[in-house]
């Protein structure tokens, strides 16, 4: 089970270091239990009756609460923004590295990867835009499907792909 202590030193040490650090599978879980545990023990002391004790333990407990939601908000973002800076830094080496990332945060890496990935190879490919000058049926081209294009319909298409169908008289530079 985790603790108000534990929270604190997770927080501190992200915060305090540029890579992320390792937590336990079921970190998250486990914070949503503390959590929850404080959420109904609050429900417990409202329902006393309204004296001094139980007034001062409800709003006690409720600055634990908020204080326990702010750290948690701050340990994830700064683990996102480590994932997001790590993420665009391997996909330039195209190579993917998972040191430390929970399950849910390795779903969130793929896919920022991936998009990095694909938008640096489209601008370092190139793409250019053309004007069919007739109707193009789908094709394949490098396992991506195109098409199919009618006469005067305007599209986006990797280098290679338009430098063809202009070559063929498909298409030509818009």
């Amino acid at each position: 089970m985790i603790t108000y202590a534990d929270l604190r030193k997770v927080k501190s040490k992200e915060k305090e270091s540029k890579s992320l650090q390792k937590l336990s599978a079921d970190f998250f879980v486990s914070v949503k239990q503390f959590l929850d545990e404080k959420e109904k023990f609050l429900e417990k002391v409202a329902d006393k009756k309204d004296n001094l004790f139980s007034r001062q333990t409800r709003e006690k407990v409720k600055r634990e609460i908020a204080n326990i939601k702010a750290m948690i908000r701050d340990i994830v973002s700064k683990r996102e923004q480590k994932i997001l800076t790590k993420a665009m830094l391997d996909s330039r080496v195209e190579s993917k590295d998972y040191k430390n990332m929970l399950e849910p945060e390795r779903e969130l890496y793929d896919k920022v990867y991936e998009v990095l990935l694909g938008f640096r190879q489209k601008v370092m490919n190139g793409d250019k835009r053309v004007v069919f000058l007739d109707d193009v049926p789908k094709f394949v081209w490098q396992d991506s499907e195109f098409g199919p294009f009618k006469k005067g319909e305007r599209a986006l298409l990797p280098l290679k792909v338009a430098k063809i169908l202009i070559n063929s008289k498909k298409a030509k530079e818009e």
